[in-house]
């Protein structure tokens, strides 16, 4: 990240501390559901890191049979009562928004669920912090974030938000544009775009998973803050 860039799309799960929690759990809730034992969080990452990624192999293994299709229904009626319960806001995170936003970077929000739940998730911890923040009464999006994207994959979201700001007088180049998960597997699906990918790592994230998807060392960030370094708001610690 060494020249400046135009435009930074968040992943939920980079706003929110929980959400890779909140979806873990949420798989086990689907073991539950087809009257099985699901495999504790570390023991799915192994069994996930065994299958060669494959999830399908590990409810297979399991006795599960039922389609992906299922799975995933099953998983998207769970998911809203955990992300509900896990996800709380990082703390930093509205003051980096707002100091991107002095410097005129586009900030985007990307979830890959509906509206439901994760409208009322924002009302509740973004919109409602910002109310009682003087300095950012006036946000572009109520929520802080230029746009606020339900839905979909991140590279819809990147590029929708990329066709949307050159149909604008702004002109942004796929080059200066950064997309930002804590999700291995989200970050993989821009890797063909040619904006910026960063991984931010978790704890929650097994290194191989890192590895599986082929994300290099050079786009891993440990801290929120390291994207206001060429702005030159935060110096490097290295």
């Amino acid at each position: 990240m060494k020249s400046l860039i135009k435009m930074i799309l968040f992943d939920s799960n980079a706003v929110f501390k929980g959400q890779i929690r909140a979806e873990l759990l949420a798989i086990q809730e689907a073991f539950r559901a087809f009257g099985k034992t699901p495999p504790t969080i570390e023991e799915y990452w192994n069994e996930l890191h065994n299958t060669g990624g494959e999830e399908d192999t590990i409810f297979k293994n399991r006795g599960i049979g039922a389609p992906k299709e299922y799975r995933e229904k099953l998983f998207l009626n769970f998911i809203p009562r955990y992300l509900d319960a896990y996800l709380k806001l990082s703390g930093i995170v509205l003051e980096i928004l707002f100091e991107l936003q002095q410097t005129k970077v586009v900030c985007g929000f990307w979830t890959p669920y509906e509206e439901v739940p994760m409208e009322n998730i924002l009302k509740q911890q973004i919109y409602r912090k910002i109310q009682k923040k003087p300095k950012l009464e006036n946000p572009i999006h109520p929520y802080v974030f230029d746009h606020v994207i339900f839905g979909g994959t991140a590279k819809d979201a990147i590029l929708g938000m990329l066709k949307i700001e050159n149909m604008s007088s702004k002109k942004v180049e796929r080059s200066e544009c950064v997309f930002v998960s804590r999700n291995p597997a989200h970050i993989a699906n821009v890797l063909t775009t040619g904006v910026s990918p960063l991984l931010y790592c978790s704890k929650y994230i097994p290194d191989w998973f890192v590895e599986f998807h082929k994300i290099k060392k050079e786009n891993h960030i440990y801290f929120l803050r390291e994207l206001l370094i060429p702005y030159g708001l935060y110096e490097d610690e290295d």
